[in-house]
C-alpha cells in the first residue's frame, strides 16, 4: 500500500507541474534566438535520459527559436521514448505484454535533422497505429502512470513556434547519416521552415 501511494504522489506531483508547464507557457515564445540544436538536445538529455537507454545525435542544425521551451518539448519526448520504448518488456493495462527484451540490449534515441526539421526516435516496440491520432490529445495515456500531458506540451511548444510535429508510421524514418542507427520504433518528425523561407524574426530550421 505504501508503495501504490507513493506511485501515485508522484504521478500527482507530475500531473500538476505539468499542467503548470501548459498554463504558464500561453501560445507565444520568448524573444528567439540562435543556438545550436545539438546542445540544446545534449541539456534535455541531461534531465530526461536514462540510463538504460543511449542517445545518438545524427546530423546537426541551426536552430532559431526559443531554446528553454524546445528543451522542454525535446524532455518530454525523450521521456516518452524511454517510458513506452523500454526493451524489458512493459505491460499495458489489461496485463498484455506488448514486447519482450530481445537480450536486455539499451534503448536507442536517436535525434537528428532533416530535410523538414529533425526528429526524435527510438528502436522500442513503436507506437499502436490505432493510438496515432489520439497520442498528442491532452489527457490521452497507455501508461498506468503517466499524466497525457507529455506529448501536449510538446505540440504546444512546436506549434508555438510556427511549425508542426507529427508520428511517422513504424519503420518509415527519414534518411539518416551512414553512422547514425536507422531506429525502427516510435518517430516524431518536427517539421520547420528554412531561414531562407521566413522573415529575419521568425523561428526556423536550418539542417
Amino acid at each position: 500500500p505504501l508503495e501504490r501511494g507513493e506511485r501515485a504522489v508522484d504521478r500527482i506531483d507530475q500531473l500538476v507541474s505539468e499542467l503548470l508547464t501548459l498554463a504558464r507557457q500561453g501560445s507565444g515564445i520568448d524573444e528567439p534566438t540562435e543556438f545550436d540544436l545539438e546542445g540544446a538536445v545534449r541539456e534535455a538529455w541531461a534531465t530526461a535520459g536514462s540510463d538504460d537507454a543511449t542517445l545518438v545525435v545524427g546530423a546537426h542544425a541551426r536552430v532559431r527559436g526559443d531554446r528553454g521551451r524546445l528543451r522542454q518539448a525535446l524532455e518530454n519526448l525523450f521521456r516518452n521514448c524511454v517510458e513506452h520504448g523500454s526493451t524489458g518488456g512493459r505491460t499495458n493495462s489489461d496485463d498484455r505484454v506488448d514486447h519482450t527484451s530481445d537480450g536486455g540490449d539499451d534503448l536507442t534515441v536517436v535525434v537528428s535533422a532533416t530535410a523538414e526539421g529533425f526528429l526524435v526516435a527510438d528502436d522500442g516496440p513503436g507506437i499502436d497505429p490505432e493510438h496515432r491520432d489520439e497520442a498528442f490529445d491532452p489527457g490521452f495515456t497507455t501508461s498506468a502512470d503517466g499524466t497525457g500531458y507529455g506529448l501536449d506540451i510538446v505540440r504546444e511548444v512546436v506549434e508555438s513556434h510556427g511549425w508542426t510535429v507529427r508520428l511517422r508510421p513504424d519503420a518509415d524514418v527519414p534518411a539518416l547519416p551512414p553512422a547514425v542507427p536507422q531506429p525502427d520504433g516510435a518517430c516524431f518528425v518536427v517539421e520547420a521552415p528554412g531561414p531562407d523561407a521566413v522573415t529575419a524574426a521568425e523561428p526556423w530550421i536550418d539542417g
